[in-house]
């Protein structure tokens, strides 16, 4: 608390210090996570996904809220529009990956579809639609070199898989029924999200988000086994980045953290080896690989209805350690 005046040490009970002029928490000093800042504009952005095109360098950000993507230049500090919403099948945006022809594969979230966009003209070359059913939501996608692309569903436990090869139909069909597995969704609570593959496409790892736990997957066999993690749970996990063979980044939205997991072969276990947070964190949903950091999308979800959300949106670069 900063007064008007300094203490005279001598009159009770104030001191004689005067009037009240600034409050504050004093803490210790910490060194931020935090490298660089690109913006959003717009009050009801919302984003949710994000993917970096390996050709250029640009990071491609959507908004759960309307659909829009955002394009953020290599090295930039501000994100332009790059696609207006509400685009045949685009009403929202969650999970998002480039693949290597520079198409962006976008999961629609509760409109049950899953959009191609062609990065160079921006245009919306295709749209799959999801089977009908009650509470569907086509949370988050993962690519492998397999040329097969797998779609989690965070109320219904089903894995959707298509196939990504171009020229192929774009088709969404079941392809593994988790019921039929040790997983056990929570009912009107949000279960299967973020999803990674394997350069090879013979592992999945899936968070689900309700109980924290980390799931594997054998696509050859499509058994499902929870991954032994030591050093607690993954509770709130929504994004994965997977980081070379052996390093999972998870990322916890209600917890504003980070979490760095280092896997044994197989995928098997795994051990929490470090945890970052940060107070620029707002509700962080997922995040992206670069060659400057892990770009961490503060999504704010927890403000869409009240309180109001903080403006600008933004992401965040993340330093990178140096992997074990």
């Amino acid at each position: 608390m900063l007064r008007a005046q300094r203490d005279d040490y001598e009159s009770d009970p104030a001191g004689d210090f005067g009037s009240r002029v600034l409050c504050s928490l004093i803490g210790p000093a910490q060194p931020s996570a935090v490298g660089g800042r690109a913006t959003l504009e717009g009050a009801t952005v919302f984003p949710e996904g994000i993917a970096v095109d390996a050709r250029t360098g640009h990071a491609y950000v959507g908004s759960s809220s309307e659909g829009h993507l955002y394009r953020i230049p290599a090295g930039g500090g501000r994100a332009e529009l790059f696609q207006t919403g509400g685009s045949p099948g685009r009403q929202a945006a969650y999970g998002m990956q480039v693949d290597p022809q520079g198409r962006l594969w976008i999961a629609g979230g509760p409109h049950n579809t899953v959009s191609l966009v062609d990065l160079q003209g921006a245009t919306t070359v295709a749209v799959a639609k999801g089977p009908a059913g009650p509470q569907a939501f086509l949370n988050d996608l993962a690519m492998a070199r397999d040329g097969m692309v797998d779609v989690t569903d965070a109320f219904r436990p089903v894995v959707f898989r298509m196939r990504s090869t171009p020229g192929a139909a774009l088709a969404l069909e079941p392809w593994l029924d988790l019921s039929a597995t040790p997983v056990r969704y929570v009912p009107n609570e949000v279960n299967f999200n973020g999803i990674v593959a394997s350069p090879d496409g013979r592992w999945l790892l899936a968070v689900q988000t309700a109980t924290g736990q980390l799931w594997r997957i054998d696509t050859r066999s499509r058994a499902v086994a929870q991954v032994r993690l030591e050093g607690g749970d993954l509770k709130g996990g929504d994004g994965l980045v997977l980081r070379g063979p052996g390093e999972l980044i998870v990322v916890r939205n209600s917890d504003n953290e980070l979490v760095r997991v280092l896997l044994a072969d197989g995928w098997g276990t795994g051990r929490i080896a470090q945890r970052i947070n940060d107070p620029r964190f707002k509700y962080p949903t997922t995040a992206a690989l670069t060659p400057r950091g892990r770009m961490v999308v503060n999504g704010q979800l927890d403000k869409q209805k009240s309180p109001p959300p903080l403006l600008p949106f933004d992401v965040l670069t993340v330093g990178l350690p140096q992997q074990p």
